[in-house]
């Protein structure tokens, strides 16, 4: 071997025991956790590495940023759920709510036939494929769609326009670490340890090999699995009732007091706060009951004999003619559009003041 390959094969290794080790010690915790009884639910933490763009984003940044982007649409589509059962319960036409999906970024990076990770795992299996002809192959094949494009300088290098913004990847590694596999000697070497702690640990990827010997053993890339495994995970969130935690670090030197709004405002973009506040926006974000609404601004209005509290505040809009589209009546509460309930203070403040 050449000094490099033996230290990426060394590294390959370390790899796969801190994986396993990493995989048998959360099934040490969740087996302790087991009761005899019966669990008709359970409460699950899932923590995630946020959105990442670096001066150079490589194979690990670009399967982050897929996850992210899963994590993503399922976020918006549970903030859209929740804004569409409010619509619903209140009988108000929720087709009002422009959802912006980013199911064409997802496709770009999984969609078979034709999509990044099919690309890698094919040139993957080449012998004397290169960054370069990895980067060539994507440019060639997907340079027509909306959410990929060809960085102006690198020719080793592709960019994909993200929910949270565009990130440019260098392919550098890209293979590699794609088709990390496990290589037949290392695990002879580990079935040969008299460490048995280890054995323990590596028993699942021991048990491969032997079931691979002799057979029509089919390799699957790095990718591929991260795919699967995201797949998995999509389903058994959906399966719950999620609630969302947005850690926002206030400024990176970790000093009290100190608020970096760019800092904050990326990290709120990344975290697709800023998108989840545009799909409410895009409906009626502000939502008032109706009695209190009335109480509030029925001096903006002439009183109205109707004692029906729909009709009175039908009433006060009418009267202040605001557009129609502006505003919708539920059955307990009134729907405005953003910057409506901006207008009614500042017109009950004038109101007030000439009074």
């Amino acid at each position: 071997l050449l000094p490099e390959q033996a230290e990426n094969s060394r590294d390959s290794l370390s790899m796969m025991v801190y994986s396993q080790l990493f995989e048998w010690l959360v099934a040490q915790i969740n087996s302790s956790l087991v009761t005899k009884q019966k669990a008709k639910s359970f409460i699950g933490i899932l923590d995630i590495y946020g959105f990442e763009c670096f001066a150079k984003n490589g194979f690990e940044q670009f399967c982050i940023n897929f996850a992210n982007e899963k994590l993503q649409q399922l976020f918006n589509l549970h903030v859209f759920k929740e804004e569409q059962q409010e619509y619903i319960k209140e009988k108000i036409d929720w087709n009002y709510v422009d959802f912006a999906d980013n199911q064409d970024t997802l496709d770009l990076i999984e969609k078979k036939p034709m999509c990044i990770l099919t690309l890698l795992d094919e040139e993957s299996t080449f012998p004397k494929a290169t960054n370069l002809t990895l980067a060539t192959k994507l440019i060639g094949k997907l340079s027509s769609h909306p959410r990929f494009e060809k960085p102006r300088f690198g020719n080793d290098k592709f960019t994909i326009n993200h929910y949270a913004g565009k990130v440019t990847y260098d392919t550098d590694g890209f293979i590699e670490k794609n088709k990390d596999y496990v290589i037949p000697e290392q695990t002879m070497l580990i079935a040969k340890s008299e460490n048995v702690f280890l054995k323990i640990v590596m028993k699942n990827i021991l048990d491969q090999q032997k079931a691979a010997q002799g057979s029509n053993y089919k390799f699957i890339s790095v990718g591929a699995q991260f795919s699967s495994s995201l797949a998995t995970l999509m389903k058994t969130i959906m399966a719950t009732s999620p609630h969302y935690i947005r850690c926002i670090k206030p400024n990176p030197v970790k000093e009290p007091l100190t608020f970096v709004k760019k800092d904050v405002i990326h990290q709120l973009r990344c975290g697709g706060v800023m998108e989840s506040v545009r799909i409410c926006c895009a409906g009626f974000p502000s939502r008032r009951p109706l009695d209190k609404f009335y109480d509030r601004y029925k001096i903006l209005a002439k009183k109205t004999n109707n004692k029906d509290v729909k009709a009175q505040v039908t009433n006060i809009l009418t009267s202040l003619k605001l557009d129609e589209d502006k505003w919708k009546i539920g059955l307990t509460k009134i729907f405005l559009r953003a910057g409506q309930i901006a207008n009614l203070e500042a017109r009950r403040t004038q109101k007030l003041d000439d009074s």
